[in-house]
Order: structure tokens, then sequence, then C-alpha cells
């Protein structure tokens, strides 16, 4: 009896070591922000997810010259948000693209949360397979 007690505490010897090294390489890669995180007035570390709808493109007049904005809505496993994409990178975005949006700004209008992609963040579309 006394043998299988050794055992065990061994396994959770072991096993604790384990833990510690997976969460101590898991920890730099936590900034990724969910939809259900996001609050409004504040800067978006990162914000990964995929379009599910794509709504038409228009312009707007914006420092002395016509910008490209669309308006994408974008989900991941905890729900759904509108992101406002502005520049040349809104022309290429389809639905079903996987999107990694860092440095975005979440806002309140209407009564719902929005992301918009400003001057200082950036988009990237993730390579389809």
């Amino acid at each position: 009896m006394l043998k299988r007690q050794q055992q065990t505490s061994e396994f959770a010897e072991k096993k604790r070591t384990e833990t510690l090294i997976i969460v101590d390489v898991l920890v730099p890669f936590m900034k990724l922000t969910s939809v259900h995180d996001l609050k409004p007035n504040r800067i978006v570390e990162t914000l990964e997810g995929t379009i599910l709808r794509s709504y038409p493109l228009s312009m707007r007049f914006a420092r002395n010259r016509w910008i490209p904005i669309r308006h994408v809505i974008l989900a991941d496993s905890s729900g759904w948000v509108i992101v406002k994409v502005w520049g040349s990178v809104a022309t290429e975005l389809l639905r079903h693209q996987r999107i990694r949006i860092e440095s975005g700004y979440c806002f309140e209008q209407n009564g719902s949360l929005c992301v918009t992609i400003g001057i200082h963040a950036r988009l990237m579309i993730c390579t389809q397979a």
C-alpha cells in the first residue's frame, strides 16, 4: 500500500512540472483578444476571426482625398463584431477569410460595439488552405 502511494505522488510531481512548462510556453501568446472581451473606447491589441459578412464598398472623404471603406462582420468562437476597414485593403476582403487585426480601436456606435482599423492599426489576411 505504501508503494502505491509513492507512485501516485511521483506522478503528481511529474504532472505539476509538465503543467509549469506548458504554461511557460503559452504565456507570450495569451495577448489574443476574443470578441467577448471587447470593451468600448479601448485599443484592441490583437483580434483574430473569420469574416461572416462583407458589406458593399463605399467611399469617404478624409484627409483631403477619397478613401474606400468597408464594413465587415468578424466572428470568432465567442461572438461577432462589426469592423470598419479603411484603405486599399478594404477592396481585398472576402467572406470566409481569416483576418488578424493588431492595434485596432473599439468603440460603441448605435448601441453595439465596432472595431476600426486606424492609421496605426494593422490588418493581415491569413492564407487560405
